[in-house]
């Protein structure tokens, strides 16, 4: 059997993990990586599997006094009741039809977070983490139906309790360019101008 060739449109982009679910910072590979895991509730397990790797890789002091190990982190995050709970609702709203899960994105966003957890400095982009996480689960609702949460609805946006249009985003700076907040930056970061921040940066605080 012929070996199936590279595929070429592989290629590496700077990504970031923002704070949903897991609370990482990846390396996106497009177009690239497995099927991912079958369900979110799997999905949710294999990102806290792979935020736990990096909390005692980049933060091993501060990890260790919270866990004894990366299976109790594991334990712990998978075991959270916030998490649990919403989880638990998106999982409700994919059951009725209300969204659906894409495990091919759920796919190439960890083989990104497994990539990117080679580097504690790599820099990080937010913003862009945000749009990957956003495509793991899809709305299905047109707009105009009623809605507790965006991710019910097909257009990505939810606005006194309908699914509306997604409104109009203007493009993130890149590092080095002038801003006035942080959320100018896709790095999340501004001083005056957009700088850049660091896995270590990102994770070692957090509780």
């Amino acid at each position: 059997m012929s070996k199936k060739p590279a595929n070429p449109a592989c290629n590496i982009r700077r990504f970031t993990v923002g704070v949903e679910l897991s609370t990482l910072l990846v390396l996106a590979i497009t177009g690239c990586g497995n099927a991912g895991p079958a369900s979110l509730h799997d999905f949710s397990a294999a990102l806290n599997q792979v935020e736990c790797q990096a909390r005692f890789k980049c933060c091993p002091s501060a990890s260790a006094a919270k866990w004894a190990n990366e299976a109790a982190c594991e334990a712990a995050l998978d075991g959270d009741p916030q998490k649990a709970a919403q989880l638990a609702g998106v999982e409700a709203d994919i059951a009725r039809g209300w969204s659906r899960y894409d495990a091919g994105a759920a796919g190439r966003l960890l083989d990104t977070a497994r990539s990117w957890i080679t580097s504690c400095d790599h820099a990080v982009d937010l913003h862009l983490f945000g749009v990957e996480l956003s495509s793991v689960v899809v709305g299905t609702l047109p707009i105009g139906s009623a809605c507790a949460d965006s991710h019910v609805c097909a257009s990505g946006a939810c606005a006194s309790g309908a699914c509306a249009a997604a409104p109009m985003m203007s493009t993130p700076l890149a590092d080095g360019q002038a801003c006035a907040q942080d959320g100018d930056c896709a790095s999340g970061r501004c001083h005056g101008t957009c700088a850049s921040v660091t896995v270590t940066e990102i994770l070692c605080p957090m509780p």
